[in-house]
């Protein structure tokens, strides 16, 4: 453990109003001069309102059920006792006035003790004693002096629920406010100086119970002078017998001042704390105390001093068992908004101290069940330690825990001036670790938690722009996370980052992938137990080295981050030094200045700039890509196998140089026309200086590693939109042909089947609307993407017998496509209106001629993404289609309910697309041309019906096709800024193709009746999944 400064500053008693003997204080302590007014022994009770007091003297003790305003015509001054008193009775709401005041003193001879206003519920014998407080408001001012060197108690409000034998004693206050403008002041040098008390004390067998609602400050609580115990609000249980202490308090919230000054004369061992709550066991019974949440406000303060005094807190909260019983402090949440202050010349100081201690038999926990938070306007300092969690426990078997469930959370400011801002002791456990986006600044350390098994602090997060921590992090057992630095472009000198002000030891460093560490002194030491991982950015300037003990490992995106930088005619650079091992998988990343690049150009070849990282152990570091600020600069590096990496660069001419060094990674040959082009566009623009568009190119270009680059300079040529469009508007063509095509297969003469799929009757009218839907995938395929596709659409068709032997329709149709490429960067949308004409002609009994002939008109909206460079391109243009079909159809009957049906098709359709330019990408953006695609597919199928028993009708069909007009697309497209045009290939079609599908067609009505039918296309690595519905009305 280490050597801490709370050890020896712990409170081991407590004095309380008439509880000498009670604390265990050991001194003489006289009965209170006033005698305790019991339930039944009291004045005339008022249950409808208050009485009306002159200016009193004397204590008030009040009536059951009273209500009670204090104010200017009955303000109360006293000597020797209390102001108000409510003693084991329920009572209404009492107040004081904004103009009211309490003023309670002590003689000069007397050891009484000195109460402003006191509830109280006592048992002294086996029976019990119940009160109750409806409100208890102050809006003016409470002020008690006990005499110099007397025993006696100042309390401004007390609270105080007392069992000495076998009675239980009960109290409860509903709510209890010092309001906005409101004081209390505790002073003088007795036993103790209380603000606000709440005391719940347990002597004998009987249990003593103290609940409370919301307590609140809103105005100033002052605690001071020379008593041994000076607290702003006390929250106290205590057990010394057989009998169980509780208190309870819903919530508590500072949003005023409390100050507390503590001993100033150095002859008393003093303490002074803001707030307090406690639990203490000293018996065979259990003490318990818990408070739902604390808050102080934002503006408000927490204040402790004492220039002698032993202990100094600004707030405490803690658990003690020194005998058989268990002490048990619960805390639901704590949250500063405002300041809380510790500080002393000769104690040690603790703005907010979470302590446990067990030296008897019993357990003492403290437990926090959620956060304990500092936000953005808090702030929590103190001459020695600003927070602490500690625990103590002596040679017995009690055990002593301080445990968080929560995380502490500091987004504001946490300063130690001469200790410790963060301590975390033996048998102390943070759950959800520790976060800072605040500043967290300690002399000593800026957070200590103890090399030990039992105090787990899982995790420590600095997050954020703004996160600091000043002085050393020293939490050996701790994961330490980095994260949510903005990093700006990624390829300049970071703006946003995290330096280490002290040294850090952790048993794991994680800058994770929103991380970034810059080393602006080196002479601060990173030790890690296990692993220092970077996911993100480490970045180490010219002339600065980091050192880190133990292992470094980059993951992901991850990069050290070399800065490069002239020093005189000399290069300057960073340098990273590990002991342990390295793998930096593959990857190292450069900024260099302008003014480093011009010394390298003066070179011829290649310039060796130094050892940019040494290490003690072995090193991934076999084929290492580099990428830099500047595309110009090609630099290198290699491991020379004896725990150095070395890092070279050499200058290039040209940017289409740069550009072409592609060829020398694995899949730059597929790019070298579109470095060509963008590497000519580059040098004619250079010599006036870049745009702003063209600079932004050129340094994310630079940025990126090699492969990187061949996969960016893909994006750029890739005009997936474009080659694909045209190919799926013509398969969005055939399914609507495929409707007419399954309507006019509806339009079977009537007598070949006697089910319900004998045909419409001739000389009937027909109306039908038909909506479909289809699915369709293209497998990747010689290195071209493929895509996904999803069609809805809606037919409304006409038709009638124009003759015995002719029945001919109208159908107009509207469908919208959308079109994913499998990359997941490109995407076109395409709405689609047609209208068509359709027939069939009888040439025999069971032989038809059937037509179709139709136009569309399309509107392509079309999204291509280039992630690399974080560019998006959008167009929208327009397109038509043009279709036509012809089938040959014979009929076969197989009995009276089946029929087979052999057919010939031709089917022909022809897109074109118009021109555009692409909107979003600067000078990446495509100039792309007409375009057009026609297919023509030869089919022979057949089909077979069968009739149902009732009014169905199943049918089965399939075609196998072949279409001799399939060839690979291209489209040759030019740069908006510029430059030659260049081929993007697309997918070459499989020419042979396989349609079959299913239907069910029922009867509603004698005149309505419902087809339903699946459709489904095949070639190799494409597949096209339709369903339909169709619903004809014949009149």
């Amino acid at each position: 453990m280490k050597n801490h400064p709370i050890e020896h500053t712990r409170i081991e008693s407590r004095f309380g109003s008439g509880r000498a003997a009670v604390m265990g204080s050991g001194r003489k302590k006289p009965s209170r001069a006033i005698t305790l007014i019991s339930l039944g022994i009291v004045g005339a009770s008022m249950a409808t309102g208050g009485k009306l007091h002159a200016a009193a003297t004397q204590t008030i003790n009040l009536s059951a059920n009273e209500s009670i305003t204090i104010s200017a015509a009955n303000s109360i001054d006293v000597t020797n006792g209390y102001g108000i008193l409510a003693d084991g009775i329920g009572v209404g709401k009492v107040s004081i006035a904004p103009d009211g005041a309490i003023r309670v003193s002590t003689s000069d001879d007397s050891d009484v003790d000195a109460v402003g206003v006191g509830f109280d519920s006592k048992t002294s014998d086996n029976g019990g004693s119940t009160a109750h407080v409806n409100t208890f408001a102050n809006e003016g001012a409470i002020t008690v002096t006990p005499h110099v060197d007397s025993y006696a108690v100042a309390s401004g409000v007390d609270f105080f629920a007392l069992a000495e034998k076998s009675g239980d004693a009960n109290l409860r206050a509903d709510k209890v406010v010092n309001g906005k403008n409101a004081t209390i002041t505790a002073g003088g040098s007795g036993d103790a100086a209380l603000g606000m008390a709440f005391t719940s004390t347990a002597l004998g067998q009987g249990a003593a119970t103290l609940n409370a609602g919301g307590v609140i400050n809103q105005g100033r609580i002052t605690a001071g002078g020379n008593a041994l115990d000076v607290k702003g609000i006390s929250i106290f249980g205590r057990t010394e017998g057989q009998g169980k202490a509780t208190l309870r308090v819903d919530a508590l919230t500072n949003e005023g001042t409390i100050t507390v000054n503590g001993n100033t004369a150095g002859d008393k061992a003093t303490t002074a704390t803001g707030i307090e709550v406690a639990g203490r066991s000293a018996g065979p019974g259990d003490a318990y105390a818990r408070v739902g949440r604390i808050v102080n406000a934002q503006g408000s303060t927490i204040s402790a001093n004492g220039k002698k005094s032993e202990s100094i807190r600004g707030v405490s909260l803690q658990s003690v068992a020194t005998g058989a019983g268990n002490a048990h402090v619960e805390i639901g949440q704590f949250t500063n908004s405002g300041a809380i202050t510790a500080n002393s010349e000769s104690a040690d100081p603790i703005a907010m101290d979470f302590y446990s201690k067990s030296d008897g038999k019993g357990n003492a926990t403290l437990h926090i069940t959620g956060d304990i938070i500092n936000e953005a306007s808090g702030v929590v300092s103190s001459s020695k330690s600003a927070i602490s969690l500690d625990t103590k426990s002596g040679n017995t078997t009690g055990d002593s825990k301080v445990i968080v469930d929560g995380a502490l959370i500091n987004q504001g400011l946490i300063q130690s001036t001469d200790g410790d801002a963060i301590y975390v002791g033996l048998d102390t456990r943070i759950t959800g670790g520790i976060i800072n986006t605040g500043t967290i600044q300690g002399e000593t350390s800026a957070i200590y938690v103890e090399n030990d098994d039992s105090t787990i602090v899982p995790t420590i997060t600095i997050s954020g722009n703004s996160a600091r921590v000043i002085g050393v992090i020293d939490a050996p057992n701790s994961v330490l996370t980095l994260r949510g630095q903005s990093q700006g472009k990624r390829f300049t000198q970071p703006k946003n980052f995290f330096a280490p002000e002290g040294d850090i030891y952790v048993t794991d460093f994680i800058i994770h992938a929103t991380g970034v560490m810059g080393i602006t002194n080196d002479t601060h030491h990173l030790e890690v137990g296990n692993l220092f991982q970077n996911q993100g950015i480490l970045w180490v300037p010219a002339g600065k080295t980091a050192r880190i003990t133990g292992n470094y490992a980059q993951k992901g995106k991850g990069a050290y981050l070399i800065g490069v930088d002239a020093n005189g005619q000399a290069i300057s650079h960073g340098t990273l030094q590990v002991t342990g091992d390295v793998n930096l998988n593959n990857k190292l990343r450069v900024n260099i200045t302008k003014g480093a690049t011009d010394i390298l150009g003066k070179n011829e070849g290649k310039t060796t700039i130094g050892s940019v990282l040494t290490y003690g152990g072995a090193a991934n570091a076999n084929a290492i890509h580099v990428a830099s600020n500047n595309l110009l600069v090609d630099f290198s590096a290699l491991d020379n196998k004896s725990g150095s990496i070395e890092l070279g660069a050499t200058v290039m001419d040209s940017y289409t140089q740069a550009l072409l060094l592609s060829r020398n990674t694995r899949g730059g040959s597929g790019v070298l026309d579109i470095a060509a082009v963008l590497g000519g566009v580059l040098d004619a623009a250079a010599g006036g200086g870049f745009s702003e568009d063209l600079q932004d190119v050129v340094d994310r270009l630079g940025n990126l590693y090699a492969p990187g680059r061949i996969k960016a300079l893909e994006e750029i040529k890739t005009t997936s939109t474009a080659t694909v469009g045209s190919g799926v508007a013509i398969r969005a063509g055939n399914g609507f042909g495929r409707v007419m095509q399954n309507r006019i297969a509806a339009l079977t003469r009537s007598g070949h089947l006697t089910g319900f799929s004998a045909g419409d009757p001739v000389g009937e009218e027909s109306w039908w609307l038909q909506p479909y839907g289809s699915t369709g995938s293209q497998d990747d395929k010689g290195g071209i993407a493929g895509y996904g596709s999803d069609s809805r659409g809606l037919v409304l068709g006409f038709d009638k017998a124009i003759s015995p032997q002719w029945r001919a329709g109208l159908a107009v149709s509207y469908a919208n496509t959308d079109i994913d490429a499998n990359t997941g960067n490109q995407s076109v949308d395409i709405d689609t209106y047609q209208i068509a004409v359709y027939g069939t002609r009888e040439l025999a009994p069971d032989t038809r001629l059937n037509a179709q002939a139709g136009i569309g008109r399309l509107q392509y909206e079309s999204h291509r993404s280039i992630p690399s460079l974080d560019r998006i391109a959008e167009a929208s243009y327009d397109g038509a289609n043009l279709r036509g079909s012809l089938s040959l159809e014979k009929d076969y009957r197989i009995s009276a309910d089946a029929m087979a049906r052999a057919n010939l098709s031709m089917e022909y359709n022809y897109v074109e697309v118009d021109g555009y330019t692409e909107n979003g990408t600067g000078a990446l953006g495509l100039k792309v041309p007409d375009t057009d695609q026609d297919s023509l597919i030869l089919g022979i199928g057949g089909e077979y019906h069968h009739a149902l028993s009732g009014n169905g009708s199943l049918s089965l069909r399939g075609m196998v096709g072949y279409d001799p007009l399939a060839d690979q697309s291209s489209v040759r497209t030019q740069l908006v800024a510029g430059g030659a045009a260049f081929t993007t290939q697309g997918m070459a079609p499989e020419r042979f193709l396989f349609r079959g599908g299913v239907g069910y067609e029922f009867s509603l009505k004698d005149n309505v009746s419902v087809d339903i039918r699946y459709d489904t296309e095949l070639r190799r690595g494409f597949d096209d999944h339709a369903a339909s519905v169709k619903l004809k009305y014949v009149y």
